[in-house]
């Protein structure tokens, strides 16, 4: 079952690529026809969803992967493996379903436009029963999900562009929205019986429960610290004000989601190579995953960067990804033009300095703390302790 990485990380680019090329394409059409107000509107209903979405999936999708590439040379224990995280996904679905309607009544109140556009988005919550994205990543059948998922978006935008005309169309759209994830979640269901089938016997549940809530936690506080902004300034501050973030951060996403989708790929062949004991494959791989993500990931930071700098001041201060290229000896050079090119454009590096500038006005001081490398030594770093 192994697969060309060349390929599978082509398919996927088009798949995550996909993902993140269609919301910015539905957001500047529903931009100009809702207005700040309705997109910001939308935007926290989707926030507040996307929240009881990450408590139904639990920590599977990750964890799943890896149990799943790891059985998938074994038919009899792939089956029963899906079996029992398959059970486990519906069941959490299910419940998290019934608190998300229960809530949002209480929230928005019967019959108010919140509430049907939050009842409306609920259909994709109860069709996470069957989001089997993590097994044909398993597999590496990347294909399928790029073919399914451009099919299915590109009909969406269709149908958008013919029925979403005006403001009094808010509903279909987010009727469309919710479709785009139940067609794409039904169509894994149907077709999960090519690599999988689903069995009754010797499924064990308990064995899988601290996994899944240990990065269950650990995916919940990564979305909440990604989202949490964007659904207080939707609670806080008229509805515009959160359509003009949202559509502005969508840009940082899309650049994250690109690199995300070539190096995605890695995950199920490293899970794979782990079970098979095979550490210098192992490192072979990761280290194939690394370069790439870093040629992918440094352009990208560079050009947000210079673009961000033609409009504010840019104050850059090394974290630990950028500290240890500047160790490496190969990669000390390539960080050191990464900081020329920047500190051309404007952007001010701070090494172990500060600097006061005033800003509109107000006085501001600016400080910038590199830690020695040991210190990201997790999880078994010293404890950091104040010098004068």
């Amino acid at each position: 079952m192994q697969k060309n990485l060349a390929k599978n990380s082509v398919f996927n680019i088009l798949y995550k690529g996909c993902n993140v090329v269609y919301p910015m394409l539905v957001s500047a059409y529903i931009s100009r026809i809702f207005k700040a107000s309705g997109v910001g509107q939308i935007s926290l209903a989707i926030n507040i969803i996307t929240y009881f979405t990450i408590a139904a999936s639990l920590g599977l999708p990750n964890y799943a992967v890896k149990v799943l590439a790891g059985a998938r040379d074994v038919k009899e224990q792939l089956n029963r493996r899906f079996s029992e995280l398959a059970i486990i996904v519906a069941c959490s679905s299910l419940g998290v379903s019934v608190l998300y309607y229960v809530s949002m009544l209480f929230y928005y109140g019967a019959g108010t436009d919140g509430y049907r556009i939050a009842m409306t988005l609920g259909l994709m919550l109860i069709s996470n029963i069957f989001n089997y994205d993590w097994l044909y990543e398993a597999v590496e059948s990347f294909e399928f999900l790029a073919i399914r998922t451009v099919a299915i978006k590109l009909t969406a935008l269709v149908a958008m562009f013919l029925l979403v005309k005006s403001k009094d169309d808010l509903l279909i759209y987010c009727l469309i929205y919710s479709l785009v994830t139940v067609a794409n979640n039904l169509a894994n269901g149907l077709h999960a019986h090519k690599y999988v089938h689903f069995t009754k016997k010797d499924l064990h549940f308990a064995h899988h429960m601290k996994p899944v809530m240990v990065l269950f936690a650990a995916a919940f506080a990564t979305e909440l610290y990604t989202l949490l902004d964007s659904t207080m300034l939707g609670i806080m501050c008229p509805s515009e004000y959160l359509g003009y973030y949202s559509n502005a951060s969508r840009v940082a996403r899309a650049a994250y989601g690109v690199i995300f989708a070539a190096t995605a790929v890695y995950n199920p062949r490293l899970g794979y190579i782990y079970t098979t004991g095979n550490r210098e494959d192992y490192k072979t791989c990761f280290q194939q995953y690394y370069n790439q993500a870093m040629f992918l990931a440094v352009p990208a930071a560079a050009g947000l960067f210079l673009r961000l700098c033609e409009i504010a001041p840019v104050f850059y201060v090394l974290g630990n990804h950028e500290y240890k290229m500047y160790l490496n000896p190969e990669t000390r050079n390539f960080y050191l033009n990464y900081e020329k090119l920047l500190t051309s454009a404007g952007i001010c590096f701070l090494h172990n300095e500060h600097m006061a500038v005033e800003l509109q006005g107000s006085d501001f001081v600016f400080h910038g703390l590199e830690l020695p490398i040991e210190y990201y030594h997790k999880p078994n770093s010293p404890a950091l302790s104040l010098t004068t």
